[in-house]
């Protein structure tokens, strides 16, 4: 079947890449941008083995991995010496990484035809990072193939991005969320599958590196920093502030269906929350509900300019006590 055929979904940034590799085309940098946990790092690995397999196979009149010989066996494990794979530290990529990196692309590939960077969260680079990374991307070494992975691309800066082939991943539908989900968690009852596939909202990573129960905990602790006017919030960085905010939109609009629909028939994202959801759904009004969805919206689209934690931890409680008004407890 092929590797990059194996992954769920995607199919136009599949047909993009298979397409290169079928023309002899592939580009030495990428930017694969989406939501995080659409399954951008995977396709980048599977992509990376497609690149440099030593056994390509034929599937459908395309050039994908065989996943059976050396090279591939060792790209899937990260065990590859051709292969460096960058990630935050502390939720920042700083210099010296990038250092390392420069320093590993300056020799020629050990065993592989192709030396493999890919790095994930790419937005998180600091500036001294990017200008390093920048003037290696101005002037390419032979034989490598650069791969940034980003939720944020707006947050890289412009020189890197313009000389990137930038590929789009968007969400997963439900069915192809349920195959991904079924296939790497074995261990669930099916009510814990279901959920699972409901919480996923088209991310599977997301669920697949949170337990059920953390994020059914998540839901809860949001609709207590509703109803205390935001005074329970917490975010310790960028990563959870936007993890949260992406979980509260999705509350919000289940907090609208409960407004609009009282007989309870459209089905909700949360429904282990439907009881509580009603009864705030009784002390704010659904042009309130509206400002706080569009507010927050506004935020989550702002992210990429670097906006303070501290900040916007403040103007969302502020927004929360505004629209919540005097029914806060």
């Amino acid at each position: 079947m092929g590797t990059i055929n194996r992954v769920a979904g995607h199919e136009r940034p599949r047909g993009i890449l298979l397409g290169s590799l079928k023309k002899g085309r592939v580009a030495t940098t990428y930017l694969f941008s989406g939501e995080s946990g659409v399954g951008k790092k995977l396709m980048a690995v599977e992509f990376a083995k497609a690149v440099v397999c030593q056994s390509p196979v034929e599937v459908e009149n395309f050039t994908d991995a065989c996943d059976n010989c050396i090279l591939c066996r060792k790209f899937s494990a990260s065990l590859h010496p051709d292969l460096k794979i960058v990630l935050p530290e502390k939720g920042m990529i700083k210099i010296e990484q990038v250092r390392e990196v420069i320093d590993f692309l300056s020799l020629k590939p050990f065993e592989a035809s192709k030396k493999v960077v890919i790095i994930d969260d790419a937005d998180c680079m600091n500036l001294p990072a990017s200008n390093a990374l920048l003037k290696t991307l101005e002037e390419p070494p032979d034989e490598c193939l650069i791969i940034l992975i980003s939720s944020v691309p707006d947050m890289i800066i412009d020189t890197i991005r313009s000389r990137c082939f930038t590929i789009r991943f968007s969400l997963l539908n439900m069915s192809d969320c349920e195959r991904v989900i079924r296939e790497k968690i074995q261990d669930k009852s099916e009510d814990a599958l279901k959920e699972l596939i409901r919480l996923s909202m088209g991310r599977p990573g997301v669920v697949l590196r949170e337990d059920a129960l953390l994020l059914t905990q998540q839901a809860e602790d949001i609709i207590c920093s509703l109803t205390d006017g935001g005074e329970s919030i917490k975010w310790r960085d960028r990563f959870e502030m936007e993890d949260w905010l992406n979980r509260f939109l999705l509350i919000l609009r289940d907090l609208m269906v409960v407004k609009i629909d009282g007989k309870g028939d459209t089905p909700l994202i949360h429904p282990f929350l439907r009881v509580k959801l009603v009864d705030i759904s009784k002390r704010i009004s659904i042009q309130d509900i509206i400002k706080l969805y569009r507010e927050c919206a506004g935020i989550v689209g702002a992210l990429r300019l670097n906006l303070n934690v501290s900040v916007v931890l403040n103007y969302v409680s502020f927004l929360i006590k505004e629209c919540y008004g005097s029914n806060v407890r």
